[in-house]
């Protein structure tokens, strides 16, 4: 979610609702850039994905690619509160801009290679992290990066997400299947979501939970307003 509008994207394209899903238009400055973590900074919205960075100063109707002291080649996970921005890059390691992604620092060349999707960033606690790991569950640091432990959720974790009203209510989504935590991670407990599900999401409220599933060629999407025991299509 960006405000109020939903985007889904996928390797060739990326497409946003304005209406909770009932509608979509593609996001022609998408096009290619295979979004795989969404991030919003103060001032602008950030995409990742393997041809590098994409901002939009617009509220997400239009991006461009990322240049300069900026760029950021395969962000495969990026996550970011206020200006505090965070990018996992299966090439350069675990990144970190102070400036909104003007500019990074390499925290750790070797970590987070394997991590995919958005990296949630605790509003309060820009140190705090929590990354889906592909080659594990979810993993967590509270020092910025600089170290990491294992957080639990499924295997081959790929995308997660926690309800903005209550971080501590955590799900995540793998190649394990999916899983929910409501003590921050402490303990884990198998989630029904729709079949297919790789991606998902709160709305900014917290009191609507979004699936993005692969039906065939193309995404489909759900929402539950009940913590994610019943599910209904958008559309």
């Amino acid at each position: 979610m960006v405000g109020d509008r939903l985007f889904v994207g996928g390797h060739a394209a990326a497409a946003v609702s304005s209406n909770g899903g009932s509608t979509w238009k593609d996001v022609p400055s998408l096009s290619g850039a295979d979004p795989m973590g969404w991030a919003i900074t103060s001032d602008a919205v950030l995409v990742g994905g393997h041809p590098g960075l994409f901002r939009s100063t617009d509220g997400g109707a239009t991006f461009t690619k990322v240049t300069g002291a900026g760029a950021v080649s395969d962000a495969h996970a990026i996550g970011a509160t206020g200006d505090t921005v965070y990018v996992a890059s299966p090439e350069a390691g675990l990144l970190a801009s102070s400036d909104g992604g003007k500019s990074w620092k390499t925290v750790d060349a070797e970590a987070g290679r394997s991590f995919m999707g958005t990296i949630l960033v605790d509003p309060k606690d820009p140190r705090r992290l929590i990354a889906p790991d592909m080659s594990s569950g979810l993993q967590t640091s509270s020092d910025g990066g600089k170290t990491w432990k294992s957080l639990g959720g499924p295997m081959g974790t790929m995308a997660a997400a926690w309800n903005p009203k209550d971080i501590n209510q955590i799900v995540a989504v793998g190649m394990g299947g999916s899983e929910l935590s409501i003590d921050g991670g402490k303990t884990w407990k198998q989630a029904d979501l729709p079949k297919g599900t790789s991606a998902v999401g709160y709305d900014t409220t917290g009191s609507t939970l979004y699936a993005g599933a692969l039906d065939g060629q193309n995404a489909r999407t759900f929402r539950s307003t009940d913590g994610g025991t019943t599910w209904k299509a958008t559309a």
